[in-house]
């Protein structure tokens, strides 16, 4: 939605907005219950929920809304009073007695009116008043009312419908599905909002500071398809959704070039969750647009209608709605009153849509009339609330209500505008919290985009379209993926599926994390209830971290999981490797998996059964009885590595005996059985990349073997699972890590590494439930609580 250059200035805006209030951010705004969300009431499953919540202020005054006694501008979210005098957002009401810890009982909004004055208001979030429903009254405004559309809707002209603020009809014929989608809107009676009008000023260029597109994957002719989803580094603004790029072709003369001349689509508000994911403050926007192309570098011409999610970590929530649209270097900005960014009008009159609302858009390259035209010199949207009855309706350059957008000279070449149509939903967190990549937690509700495009041969004067595209009938579609480097956690990360005609983003079960040297940062999200990494492979994964094998989170009727590794992805069209993808291996088939420093790699299932991977299939090659795996090195005639295991008999202490495989004869894997090492000792072992056995006993004590026994570290600590990597800071039988044993609130353990001397350090609080480290380079990786 925005591009990294402009990020310090849209910050200020978002978080110190002055009296000069950009539609930009009129957002919709959430303070979210990290503290303790059992502090406030609570929902279905003990979860927290919002309430809509309401307070009177003086139309059009902006406002900052934060606990009060803490205007931490990290814990404050702009919103602004709506036309009918109220200020509108959504709260969560406080349960436990007040004075209590991490509650927050009342909310303070700092406002200023259009003259710089400034006002408090207070809110008692224990008042029934502030929960009182205050739906949007028209009357109180002065806003153009405009009807219900009546009689034949394909007895008007298209210039009548622009005219009367119903904007483009798709032709029911060519677009069925955009014709019904136009007409839900159309029929809904409705209010008009009303925008500051543009004026004459200077073109402001501002090319964009970094690639637009990373990690996206490139389909043809898609059915519906699900996406994983890779990180990319902090510097980067993160995109989630289609780019239609197919039916665009650049030729010799504007009249034979192809162009998306006009892109709709349908989109619901979703709700949010308080304090859902443990996350900090977070951002998102929803919308769809045009623009001059998916990977291009320089990509001034971006043309967008939103709506966005805003979100900040404190004992109290209140989301506040907005809708917007807003366009990148098309647009003159305005000399009065003047705008902050070029491009983003300023709203005259404030409205806030509910979560649960459906939203209608629409953008469109027109003329001065609002009817469609590449070359026509503007830019035109529509956005309609079709459930409250409200619009935003800029299509017109002479509006008294809002005009559309006036394009410089530079957009009309051949082949400067109409590239891609894009449907996207976009975290925008690094840009409110500097290298914070969390998306807001809306798995309640996720959110379906549904829509088409125009495409048009010339200029599309005539305002018939060439063809009509979705992500189903487009020939190329880029999916842009969620590029989130969340920490601690990524279960924000995005699945995308692309149904017929639409795109559909829900929330991605993510469990899987790696050790970036200063935190668990989440990797390719997936979901594992056990985990083990190998080494790096030839023509695998070679970034030295490891290769993970992972145990998945659906469990089959015998209680086994299916099997996946972590494997290379590469990009379709260009070839390049993005970080990996995970492959299932086999279905239904374990419970548990270990992998030597060879890369062979081990199982056990749900009977206890031994498994050993013969490089298409795990088969039991050898009898006895396992609760836990671990496999070191190969060994004399072990050419497969050589496994540890806990067996099945537990002694009165809750301790198993641990056996090591033994094989000899020759050299071709014969094995011999396995020999009981020592009786009743542990629960869980590990094996260090040079042979070590570690293990756990039912106490949470931590043991290596000395050669003849396990003894207890000198150290002592107490874990839940354990690691164990290559030796390192003066270490000689390996380097592990653990998890320990008081459970955070979030159900997750403490990490620790045993560091020089055989320290227990403690290297991130609440994240991991199992532990396992790269035999390469020494870099864990951990699984966390999944939640509910």
């Amino acid at each position: 939605m925005k591009n990294v250059s402009v990020h310090a200035m849209e910050r200020h805006d978002i978080l110190g907005r002055s009296n000069s209030v950009s539609a930009t951010t009129m957002i919709m705004g959430l303070l979210m219950c990290c503290g303790d969300a059992r502090a406030q009431a609570a929902g279905p499953g003990g979860r927290p929920q919002f309430e809509p919540a309401s307070v009177f202020v003086t139309a059009g005054n902006t406002c900052a809304i934060h606990p009060e006694g803490n205007p931490d501008p990290k814990q404050s979210v702009p919103i602004s009073a709506d036309g009918d005098g109220v200020a509108r957002f959504l709260a969560v009401r406080p349960t436990l007695p007040a004075g209590s810890a991490n509650v927050v009982d009342r909310l303070q909004l700092d406002c200023t009116d259009s003259n710089g004055s400034a006002s408090t208001y207070s809110v008692d979030l224990r008042s029934n008043a502030t929960f009182a429903p205050r739906p949007f009254n028209p009357a109180l405004t002065n806003l153009t009312f405009r009807p219900a559309l009546t009689g034949d809707p394909l007895s008007y002209t298209q210039p009548e419908l622009i005219q009367g603020g119903y904007g483009l009809r798709p032709d029911p014929n060519q677009n069925p599905d955009g014709y019904q989608r136009w007409l839900a809107a159309a029929s809904t009676p409705t209010y008009k909002l009303r925008g500051h009008r543009t004026s004459q000023a200077a073109t402001i260029s501002r090319p964009r500071a970094a690639t637009r597109l990373s990690g996206g994957s490139t389909v043809r002719e898609p059915a519906a398809m699900a996406v994983n989803t890779q990180p990319t580094s902090a510097a980067q603004v993160y995109w989630t959704g289609a780019n239609l790029v197919g039916s665009y072709q650049k030729n010799a003369t504007s009249s034979k070039t192809y162009s998306y001349v006009m892109n709709e689509a349908t989109f619901n508000v979703p709700y949010v969750k308080p304090g859902g994911l443990g996350t900090a403050t977070t951002w998102m926007s929803i919308w769809n647009g045009l623009d001059n192309g998916p990977t291009s570098t320089n990509d001034p011409y971006l043309f967008q209608a939103v709506v966005s999610v805003y979100a900040t970590a404190t004992a109290a929530t209140t989301p506040v709605y907005g809708i917007h649209h807003q366009d990148f270097e098309h647009v003159t900005c305005p000399a009065t009153p003047s705008c902050t960014n070029a491009g983003n009008d300023t709203a005259a009159v404030n409205f806030t849509p509910n979560p649960g609302d459906t939203i209608y858009a629409q953008e469109w390259y027109c003329d001065a009339q609002g009817r469609m035209n590449l070359s026509g010199g503007y830019a035109c949207s529509l956005m309609h609330d079709v459930t409250q009855g409200m619009e935003w309706d800029c299509t017109l350059a002479n509006s008294s209500d809002c005009q559309s957008y006036t394009l410089p000279a530079a957009a009309l070449v051949n082949g400067a505008i109409g590239q891609t149509a894009e449907f996207i939903i976009e975290n925008d967190t690094d840009e409110a919290v500097e290298n914070s990549h969390q998306w807001p937690d809306f798995s309640a509700s996720p959110v379906t985009m549904t829509g088409s495009a125009c495409v048009v041969q010339g200029s599309g004067a005539g305002g018939t379209c060439a063809k009509i595209v979705t992500t189903s009938s487009d020939p190329l579609v880029v999916l842009q993926t969620d590029n989130t480097a969340a920490t601690p956690r990524g279960d924000g990360h995005l699945l995308i599926t692309l149904p017929t005609g639409g795109v559909t983003w829900a929330d991605l079960a993510t469990n899987v994390y790696n050790w970036n040297g200063e935190n668990f940062n989440s990797y390719v999200p997936g979901c594992a209830t056990s985990i083990a990494v190998g080494p790096d492979v030839p023509g695998g994964l070679t970034n030295g971290n490891g290769t993970p094998w992972i145990t998945g989170c659906s469990a089959g009727a015998d209680g086994n999981f299916d099997v996946y590794q972590l494997q290379p992805y590469f990009a379709p069209v260009s070839g390049t490797q993005q970080e990996g993808t995970w492959v299932r291996m086999q279905d239904d088939i374990a419970t548990q998996v270990a992998v030597s420093k060879d890369g062979f790699v081990w199982a056990i299932n749900a009977a206890g059964n031994i498994l050993n991977w013969d490089g298409t299939n795990f088969v039991n090659t050898t009898s006895g009885c396992a609760k836990s795996i671990a496999v070191g090195p190969s060994s004399a005639y072990l050419n497969y590595g050589t496994p540890w295991i806990v067996g099945c008999n537990a002694g009165a202490d809750g301790n198993y005996s641990v056996y090591e495989l033994l094989a000899g004869g020759d050299a071709s894997f014969h094995l011999t059985g396995w020999a009981k090492m020592e009786d009743d000792v542990a629960t869980q072992i590990a094996v260090s990349p040079d042979g070590t056995p570690w293990a756990i006993n039912a106490s949470g004590q931590i043991l290596y073997w000395n050669g003849t026994k396990f003894v207890v570290n000198a150290q002592n600590g107490c874990a839940t699972s354990i690691g164990v990597g290559p030796s390192s800071r003066g270490l000689t039988d390996g380097t592990p890590w653990t998890t320990g044993c008081t459970p955070d609130a979030n159900g997750n353990y403490t990490v620790y590494q045993m560091q020089t001397g055989g320290a227990w350090v403690e290297m991130q609080e609440g994240v991991g439930l199992r532990i396992a480290v790269s035999p390469d380079n020494g870099i864990a990786w951990a699984t966390s609580q999944r939640l509910p």
